[in-house]
């Protein structure tokens, strides 16, 4: 694979190439984190409670991670996107 191709896989399924997605087409949304930490999918609702991390954008407000390791675990982080 060339440059190139390692650039428009890594946007489409790179953390931040997710991010720069959902915040220039949507006022809210989630990504999923894959087992990797890099990479993700975008996702229509939020995750059941336990299935692992994600990110939530909503317009207005930061960037939120949420370890979501267990039914009863609603800790977040504060991400800022350097886009």
């Amino acid at each position: 694979m060339g440059i190139k191709e390692d650039r428009e896989e890594f946007n489409a399924t790179g953390i931040r190439g997710l991010l720069r997605q959902i915040m220039s087409r949507q006022d809210e949304g989630f990504i999923r984190e894959l087992p990797d930490g890099w990479r993700g999918e975008i996702i229509s609702e939020r995750p059941l409670a336990g299935s692992g991390p994600y990110l939530h954008f909503r317009r207005g407000y930061e960037i939120r991670r949420y370890s979501n390791a267990s039914r009863e675990d609603n800790s977040f982080t504060v991400c800022r996107a350097e886009l």
